[in-house]
């Protein structure tokens, strides 16, 4: 007699770090003029103005100005590891000489069917692999 167990795929998480790009607006009220910049982020520093900066005949002052930096943004994605059932159900077989089979492939995990004999060495070697597993 065989009794069938579900086997939940393994879900990993993994890191994106992303550019941000936005547009920052800062308005000048020293000079009145608005200034347009694209970045991550605006950081004010004091420092000396640079030709952009300054007015027309004019000597450049040093004063707070914005300076645009990177600015990044982390995203997580979990994955299912849908192979790695496969893969460790090949090897069991091969190492144990078992007669389990997959029965069928959901979206949840991988049915496997096992004869009653062989249910204790199949629940340790899921164990020993990290694998979630219940009786169906």
């Amino acid at each position: 007699m065989k009794v069938n167990i579900l086997i939940d795929f393994k879900r990993t998480t993994s890191k994106d770090k992303v550019e941000i790009s936005k547009d920052i607006i800062w308005y000048d009220s020293l000079r009145k003029k608005m200034r347009k910049y694209r970045g991550g982020k605006m950081v004010m520093r004091y420092r000396l103005e640079n030709e952009e900066e300054k007015e027309i005949n004019s000597e450049p002052i040093l004063r707070w100005l914005p300076v645009i930096e990177d600015d990044f943004e982390v995203n997580k994605k979990v994955d299912l590891d849908k192979n790695s059932i496969k893969k460790w159900h090949e090897t069991y077989i091969r190492y144990n000489d078992s007669e389990s089979e997959i029965d069928s492939i959901s979206d949840n995990g991988v049915i496997v069917s096992v004869p009653k004999e062989e249910i204790k060495d199949l629940f340790y070697d899921l164990e020993r692999n990290g694998f979630y597993y219940q009786k169906v």
